[in-house]
């Protein structure tokens, strides 16, 4: 089951709707606000990740080289 009401705005984004809508497995049910499933379709609010993944892999390939 898939809440999808304003009351979890911080959490309606393009990305993880259609992360959910693509892992379900025999069906999804959705619950709420169709006018909230159409705002976060054509909202182009997505956020960029602050992840530091790119920076830690490359300190460890950096780390993990044979010095010469």
């Amino acid at each position: 089951m898939l809440p999808v009401v304003r009351s979890y705005s911080r959490m309606l984004r393009r990305n993880l709707l259609y992360t959910a809508v693509t892992r379900a497995k025999q069906f999804l049910l959705m619950c709420g606000e169709i006018r909230t499933v159409e705002y976060t379709i054509t909202s182009g609010e997505d956020l960029e990740r602050q992840s530091q993944l790119v920076n830690r892999l490359q300190q460890l390939i950096t780390q993990a080289e044979p010095k010469s």
